[in-house]
């Protein structure tokens, strides 16, 4: 063999010190304690856990009813903007907000909804909070554990406020 390509005796040792090494730090995590992470090297904590005894997850909705009282859930371009988790947010600063903000965005809602044909056989909104199972919701399961109302506007919500 020419001697171009023959690794001499110290560069292969350093070979195997720089495998190991890598080796080491990939199976350094190992040996924390769970539920520990760093950064670049992590137990993946978010993974590792038991997600049987997580909490269920509250969302805030805007449900829109017709008149049979059939429902759906309002999409986010009709709350605020086409982004979720900014639509998610302003449901909840109204709420926060009490009841003069939840009815802002109450009415803003309904005229937004008399403008798209496909929800314009919807005529009252309910502003609610809604407890799940996450692992359920992903699941297919998305019935509500729990429901809070927070306000309402339209159809027959106009006379009656909103109950809490």
């Amino acid at each position: 063999m020419p001697e171009a390509t023959q690794m001499n005796r110290a560069e292969r040792w350093q070979s195997w010190l720089v495998t190991l090494g890598i080796l080491g730090a990939m199976l350094w995590p190992l040996s924390w304690p769970k539920g520990s992470d760093s950064f670049p090297l992590s137990t993946y904590p978010m993974f590792a856990r038991d997600v049987s005894r997580e909490p269920p997850a509250w969302m805030a909705r805007a449900l829109a009813y017709d008149a049979r009282g059939r429902h759906t859930t309002l999409p986010p371009h009709l709350v605020a903007n086409e982004e979720v988790l900014q639509a998610h947010r302003t449901l909840i600063q109204a709420i926060e907000g009490g009841p003069e903000t939840l009815q802002s965005l109450c009415q803003g809602m309904l005229a937004r909804m008399a403008q798209e044909p496909k929800y314009a056989r919807f005529k009252r909104i309910e502003i609610v909070s809604q407890r799940f199972d996450a692992i359920d919701y992903f699941s297919g399961h998305a019935q509500p554990l729990e429901s809070r109302l927070h306000g309402r506007c339209g159809g027959e919500a106009a006379a009656q406020g909103a109950r809490r």
